[in-house]
């Protein structure tokens, strides 16, 4: 892509100046409080660019270009609006109730109300969907695309990267990093949508193009289309949203910081949209050739049509998104084995010096999990179906059923949280060892016969039938007589 040495010195700075704040932040961390949640002093401000930039990262970058290459505003209508109403809803109506209780992540919630083995199978949901997938398959391909060199080696560099600053500070480092983080993003991604965009016509000449792309159902099938709406309902128990929820000064800057960043969203998924659309665009017009990965696809084209010195801030802006998921995700997965799963367990309970110690450590395991799983998972929108699905099937149900169903049995958290972190593993699994790959579904299909009827699963639809189970087992258990309340 014809990477100067300008463009390659502006990431490293990047970079120096990232790990220079996490110092900077270190010799402020005194106890497990303030690593995890910054000692519950984080200001609208602060809220406002650390969601915007850790739920937006390099993750929702490479699944919009996916699906926006291949299927144009689909992605802005199905996969993205729902997210919206989700997160308005958790600032307006959860944030009182969650901030009513003195926790830390939502284990902590699912401990209170039903015990511990739901606390054990929520953080090990938790704990999934938190690893930072997307953004290191993203890192990846950035440092082999800036610095030529392989893709394994720049997961590595660019994991131990975000590991450095998040290990020196926490997540009080993570947030001042993703302010910064966050302004880079959305400036050279505005910049870079201008210029693309200008490249290949503007929206007019995509429309000529590719009619298609502007169908708002993009010819997708509308059980996936239900799916991509499914999804957004972890956005209701997204461990980043609920870290910071914890992390904030007060309930008004939450609202602020959630409100606010609805509006971004909505304005950062609709440019992706239309420079995945402009990718398209741009290949049908023979300016660049057609991407070996189509989650590459903005990126790609972006680096393709700038010239030298905004590749450089776009390429940071790309690894400044990456950063900032990978560092929050890190700290959520870190917290979840140590603090959710072993301390609970451990029969010496670790004092706030351990925890700290043992959090950090836990940060080296998260990254080897995460990227085993990145090699599990070739396609960005199937990884992100399944571990929304793990989320959605074990928490959801009983986290909000712990707000809002008076007098919740203890029982039906035990046996909802148990059943729908098992169902979603055996689900997957056997349609992957059993089935086989459909390149017309572009999935996985199991077809056989089950109890005497004969039946088509498709991978990427579990949650369309696990979740109505989930609640079916809730509502069973909390209205059968008897049990503890």
């Amino acid at each position: 892509m014809n990477i100067s040495l300008l463009d390659q010195t502006i990431v490293i700075v990047y970079f120096l100046g990232m790990i220079a704040i996490g110092a900077s932040v270190a010799s402020r961390i005194r106890s497990f409080d303030q690593f995890i949640i910054a000692g519950r002093q984080l200001s609208a401000p602060l809220l406002i660019c650390t969601l915007v930039s850790t739920y937006y990262g390099l993750g929702v970058l490479l699944a919009g270009s996916e699906i926006s290459y291949e299927s144009g505003v689909v992605n802005w209508f199905f996969d993205t609006a729902p997210a919206y109403l989700a997160a308005l809803f958790t600032g307006l109506v959860l944030t009182k109730k969650i901030r009513r209780h003195d926790v830390r992540s939502i284990p902590d919630i699912i401990y209170a109300h039903y015990g511990l083995v739901p606390r054990i199978f929520t953080a090990a949901a938790s704990f999934i969907y938190a690893l930072p997938a997307f953004s290191i398959i993203g890192i990846g391909g950035l440092f082999h695309a800036l610095f030529g060199i392989p893709f394994e080696w720049g997961l590595i560099f660019g994991s131990i990267i975000a590991l450095c600053y998040t290990l020196l500070g926490g997540l009080l480092a993570v947030a001042l990093t993703d302010a910064v983080q966050f302004l880079l993003m959305a400036s050279t991604l505005a910049i870079a949508a201008y210029l693309g965009l200008s490249q290949v016509g503007g929206i007019p000449e995509m429309q000529r193009l590719l009619p298609d792309h502007f169908e708002p159902t993009g010819g997708r099938p509308i059980a996936l289309l239900f799916v991509y709406g499914l999804t957004s309902l972890s956005v209701l128990i997204e461990p980043a949203f609920y870290q910071r929820i914890f992390a904030a000064r007060t309930h008004r800057d939450v609202v602020i910081a959630l409100s606010a960043g609805v509006v971004i969203w909505m304005s950062y998924d609709w440019v992706i949209t239309m420079l995945g659309i402009g990718a398209h665009a741009a290949v049908e017009q023979g300016l660049m050739p057609a991407p070996e990965h189509l989650d590459q696809a903005v990126s790609q084209f972006v680096l393709h049509v700038l010239p030298t010195g905004l590749k450089g801030l776009f390429a940071a802006g790309l690894m400044a998104a990456a950063m900032s998921t990978i560092d929050s995700y890190l700290l959520i997965c870190a917290s979840n084995i140590v603090y959710d799963i072993y301390q609970p367990l451990a029969k010496n309970k670790l004092n706030d010096r351990s925890l700290l110690l043992w959090t950090r450590v836990a940060m080296f395991f998260a990254t080897i999990a995460t990227i085993l799983l990145c090699l599990y998972f070739s396609n960005v929108e199937r990884l992100w179906i399944f571990i929304t699905a793990i989320l959605v099937c074990t928490a959801l149900v009983p986290t909000i059923a712990a707000y809002y169903w008076p007098n919740v049995k203890r029982r039906a958290g035990q046996i909802t949280t148990t059943v729908g972190f098992i169902l979603v593993l055996i689900y997957y699994a056997w349609v992957d060892l059993l089935g086989a790959w459909d390149e017309e579904e572009i999935a996985y299909i199991w077809r056989g016969d089950l109890f005497g009827f004969s039946l088509t699963l498709n991978q990427d639809y579990g949650i369309l039938y696990i979740l109505p189970l989930v609640i079916l087992t809730f509502l069973i258990a909390q209205l059968t007589p008897g049990g503890k309340k």
